[in-house]
């Protein structure tokens, strides 16, 4: 179903757990939204393993059951059933709400039920509030791949959707990217030692980075509002290649440092205006979802959403009303933004 394709990346990393013997799931759901109201009336869905089917291929085939259960008023729900193996991914929805997740992995069963039994899993359902048409992005290749910076330092205008002239049909500079990237010999055991910078053009536009690791997972993945203030005028990151053990070896190590972990995000601050004082009197809000991942060799790729109204901390995005144009002929061109969706 197609809310399942949400949150697959919160399955677990732990190798999948089977049992000849079926043995029980017993769960509890404990649902709440954003400010910290039970949710009644929020179903929670998951596919559990109910039996293998052989044939069909050279191993057979799994089959799943679908298993639904449905809050009551004080939020809660309780799923129990049988299965033979137990690695669960779990999704909420109600109408109105950004879906919600949580996960369960056992590997051990005892006494016909699966360990830890009588576990109480909190789901997040955030409300949706005020979803607005905003600028969104994948600044990417076709088909999601790197994009080629165009120069060493070059500058992004996000309003208009390109890089700023010359090398492309943008005027204001909202970020700019630096990279300094420095080669060495192979007999030193260090191929590449690169350098990355995210500055901006106004002496108070900044950025955030907003670390969502110990959040409950939804599909609303950052704050409906960016921060008023804690802005960081830049941000710099490497990403160093180590030759291999032995001289003219592939590179065998690559360390990136860069903000693009699935939970880590970017709030940004852009085309700033103050008063005489210093005291801001405009600026633009965005917000770019898993950061800016970049490589050493001179590529690049990020998505953001990015609101056109100064003053307007507001970055819940309606993705039916996305302010850049479809493309006219149908595909996905970096300079002809698909459709972007807020997961």
């Amino acid at each position: 179903m197609k809310y399942f394709a949400t949150l697959l990346a919160i399955v677990l990393s732990l190798p999948s757990a089977s049992c000849q013997d079926r043995a029980a799931v017993s769960l509890t759901f404990d649902v709440e939204d954003d400010i910290g109201m039970p949710v009644e009336g929020a179903i929670i869905s998951t596919q559990m393993f109910d039996y293998w089917k052989p044939g069909g291929g050279t191993f057979g085939q799994d089959k799943y059951k679908m298993i639904d259960v449905t809050t009551g008023a004080n939020g809660k729900a309780a799923l129990s059933e049988k299965t033979s193996r137990c690695e669960l991914v779990i999704i909420a929805r109600k109408e109105g709400y950004y879906n919600g997740a949580t996960s369960f992995k056992s590997i051990t069963a005892r006494a016909g039920m699966w360990q830890p039994t009588q576990q109480v899993l909190p789901i997040l359902l955030k409300r949706k509030l005020n979803a607005i048409p905003l600028f969104a992005k994948r600044v990417e290749a076709a088909n999601a791949a790197w994009l080629d910076l165009p120069a060493d330092q070059c500058s992004y205008d996000m309003d208009v959707g390109d890089w700023v002239a010359p090398h492309g049909k943008g005027m204001v500079a909202d970020l700019v990217f630096t990279l300094t990237n420095r080669y060495f010999p192979e007999k030193t055991g260090l191929i590449r030692d690169a350098k990355f910078t995210v500055t901006f053009s106004n002496p108070l536009d900044g950025l955030i980075i907003h670390d969502s690791s110990k959040d409950l997972p939804s599909a609303l993945l950052m704050p409906y509002l960016a921060p008023e203030t804690g802005y960081l005028p830049s941000m710099s990151w490497r990403d160093t290649v180590v030759a291999g053990p032995a001289i003219n070896e592939k590179p065998s190590h690559k360390v990136m440092h860069q903000p693009n972990a699935p939970k880590r995000h970017l709030f940004l601050r852009v085309r700033t205006k103050v008063d005489k004082d210093g005291k801001i009197i405009s600026a633009n809000y965005a917000k770019v979802h898993r950061g800016i991942e970049w490589g050493g060799e001179g590529v690049i790729k990020f998505q953001y959403h990015y609101n056109p109204t100064p003053n307007d901390r507001n970055l819940e995005f309606d993705p039916k009303k996305n302010l850049f144009p479809a493309p006219k002929d149908g595909k996905e061109r970096w300079n002809s933004p698909p459709p972007v969706t807020e997961p």
